[in-house]
């Protein structure tokens, strides 16, 4: 597919300096700690129970279209590209 995750990367550890040094250059970075520290909370979900069993629900901007859909992963050596955190989300939703 031709994608690279960013730690396999040979230029990773470049890039990152790189973009630390502009950051400190452009931005504000203390006042947006600043604003960072004093926001509220972000709740992006609540504990439901599902089944007998206590769960974490999805995103409040996740849609359930369905109860019947179904979602096939395949997992062998010739897909082995995955976004943990969507495998989670998807099970999290049913």
């Amino acid at each position: 597919m031709g994608l690279t995750p960013f730690q396999e990367h040979p230029g990773v550890k470049k890039a990152i300096v790189s973009i630390a040094g502009i950051a400190e250059k452009y931005l504000d970075l203390d006042a947006i700690w600043q604003i960072a520290e004093s926001a509220a909370p972000l709740h992006a979900g609540s504990a439901v129970q599902t089944k007998g069993q206590k769960v974490e629900s999805p995103s409040p901007f996740a849609v359930r279209l369905s109860p019947s859909v179904r979602i096939g992963i395949i997992r062998d050596s010739a897909f082995q590209f995955y976004y943990p955190e969507n495998l989670r989300n998807w099970k999290r939703g049913g």
